[in-house]
């Protein structure tokens, strides 16, 4: 598997018992689902919901027949925004391709990438910086959990990535890791001193973000980058919670992890960057964002786009730099 610089991948002993409450999703990032991705992908007739659907999914993946299912549902698609998102996933899988090769994933690598609790450490040669990269409770970062370590350690950093494919998303901590969301942050700065590691980056994406950025606050952190996250979940927030986050969920963790984040951004140190990225089409994420805008220790970027704001940097081939700005601190 080729990931730049990125040298050394140390992996958890055993996956524990999932929670009552474990995730399950279509969308979400498994070996079972990406098995029936490549099944739909071999097929035709699909509506066009379901097709694009497809292409998507294959380019999160960077699968090697997303081309050709890209470039049949052009061919067959006249609708021209249907065109335009088909035409952008094409561009994504040609610039993350320069980065990561699906098909070179051995079997042992496809089990860890795609496990869906626990966490991976990724060891650079010389770097002294560390950076975390909090995944979904879909099991990526739009691209997966592969590409995106592949893609990111070319930034020149060690490489933290912690997953929580629970309900939860890390309000109770990572399996073999932590065992609550406050324990993370020690935990991570203890991996850091273990490892001879000077400098912690973080960044989060969607459903992952609340708790990145909130470690983040709490332990000495370098910079942050943010996509599509939620910035306020306290109880009586009149923004309107995340999709998955029902009262059931919110009855089921300690009330002092649900915070509004605003007040802790208030007090950081501003000159730590930190980078918030917003898909102003999207009614929830735009309110998140708007939340906290116009403060000095949070840059807040609205982007002409729905929640995935990591594809379009994908589509620009703009990740790298912007992750290799993040490290530049």
């Amino acid at each position: 598997m080729r990931g730049g610089d990125v040298q050394e991948m140390t992996l958890p002993q055993t996956e524990s018992k999932a929670e009552p409450t474990q995730f399950e999703h279509h969308k979400q990032h498994s070996l079972a689902n990406l098995k029936i991705i490549e099944d739909l992908a071999a097929k035709t007739g699909h509506s066009l919901g379901r097709a694009l659907f497809i292409a998507h999914q294959l380019v999160a993946h960077v699968h090697p027949s997303a081309p050709q299912f890209i470039t049949r549902l052009e061919r067959e698609v006249r609708h021209s925004d249907v065109r335009e998102m088909a035409s952008q996933a094409g561009a994504a899988w040609t610039n993350l391709r320069k980065y990561f090769r699906f098909e070179q994933l051995t079997a042992d690598q496809k089990e860890q990438f795609y496990k869906r609790d626990g966490f991976l450490f990724f060891k650079h040669r010389v770097s002294r910086k560390l950076l975390v990269v909090w995944t979904t409770m879909f099991n990526n970062f739009f691209i997966s959990n592969a590409a995106a370590v592949n893609l990111f350690g070319r930034a020149g950093c060690n490489i933290l990535l912690l997953k929580d494919g629970s309900h939860f998303n890390y309000l109770k901590g990572v399996k073999g890791f932590a065992p609550d969301l406050f324990s993370i942050g020690p935990a991570i700065e203890e991996l850091a001193r273990r490892k001879g590691m000077e400098e912690i980056y973080m960044c989060g994406y969607s459903s992952s973000g609340y708790a990145a950025l909130l470690t983040s606050l709490r332990i000495p952190c370098r910079g942050y980058l943010g996509f599509s996250q939620y910035v306020d979940l306290h109880a009586g927030s009149p923004l309107t919670p995340p999709y998955f986050f029902t009262e059931e969920v919110r009855s089921m963790v300690d009330p002092a992890t649900t915070i509004d984040l605003k007040p802790l951004l208030a007090e950081a140190d501003p000159s730590v960057p930190r980078t918030l990225f917003y898909g102003e089409r999207n009614a929830r994420d735009a309110a998140q964002g708007r939340h906290v805008e116009g403060m000095d220790t949070l840059e807040v970027i609205a982007m002409p786009t729905n929640h995935n704001t990591v594809l379009p940097f994908a589509a620009g081939d703009r990740l790298l730099p912007i992750f290799a700005k993040l490290l530049s601190g």
